[in-house]
């Protein structure tokens, strides 16, 4: 029987909302799954593992976890244990000397760090992520270096946030939100709606900016990621818009760690 050459990574994503995990031949994501976080368990991401490696049982041997919920952290590991599979946080394979900007590495978000590795690897030029989803975070790449960023509410926490404080109206049905529908709202709900959509696009305009000022670049590569990238797919400022940003930042940590021990 031909052996099999190729190797493969699996990266894990753990977010607010949902769990992303990436199956990669080396840099390039092969298959993705996404489970809902809240029921997140060891046995389901058990299902996912042993699926991937019914056929890749001798390559599959590494993975890589960001996450900003700790105790669903503990379910995806425990599969990974009995898996054999050996499992890294992103901050140990993290070159700490690519944020020395930062004022405190170990407070950086995980999720932003692999935003900025993707930047690395694969843009290799000044970028900007915006990563949008319970929170829309904004993280700037200088083309060597981490170089800030920002941080605002993001969609849903603003429509929670004003529904709760809708006077007079009971909002009972979820509001949705349309790509590119800017026309004022005929009722509370589309008013919230609209009003949420056009305040971000203004920031996200007003941050490519600002960021292009900052790094005195005249080109600065944008890039759109995130559970709720529909809702600014559309803005003609963005030059990329890939929903696995975040899980390719992450292999491409693990990978140039390996590199960079073999070297």
């Amino acid at each position: 029987m031909k052996k099999n050459k190729k190797q493969y990574f699996v990266a894990v994503d753990i977010g607010n909302s949902m769990v992303s995990i990436g199956l990669f031949d080396r840099f390039k994501l092969v298959q993705r799954e996404a489970l809902p976080a809240l029921s997140v368990s060891r046995k389901k991401v058990l299902s996912v593992l042993r699926k991937w490696m019914k056929n890749r049982l001798s390559s599959l041997r590494e993975a890589v976890i960001s996450s900003v919920n700790k105790p669903r952290q503990a379910s995806v590991i425990s599969a990974f244990r009995e898996t054999g599979i050996k499992a890294f946080s992103l901050k140990e394979v993290a070159d700490k000397a690519i944020f020395r900007k930062y004022s405190s590495f170990s407070k950086l978000g995980e999720d932003r760090i692999a935003n900025i590795y993707y930047c690395l690897h694969f843009l290799r030029c000044p970028s900007v992520v915006f990563d949008i989803g319970t929170a829309l975070n904004v993280d700037v790449f200088d083309g060597r270096h981490y170089a800030g960023g920002y941080i605002i509410s993001g969609p849903e926490m603003e429509r929670d946030a004003l529904q709760a404080k809708a006077r007079g109206t009971r909002l009972k049905k979820k509001i949705l939100f349309i790509p590119s529908l800017h026309r004022p709202g005929l009722c509370t709900a589309e008013c919230i709606q609209r009003g949420i959509l056009i305040s971000k696009e203004s920031f996200v305009e007003g941050c490519v900016k600002a960021v292009k000022s900052s790094l005195q670049k005249r080109s600065v590569a944008v890039v759109l990621t995130g559970g709720n990238w529909r809702m600014l797919k559309d803005l003609a400022v963005f030059d990329i818009v890939d929903i696995g940003v975040t899980l390719k930042g992450l292999v491409a940590a693990l990978i140039l760690k390996k590199f960079s021990m073999q070297g």
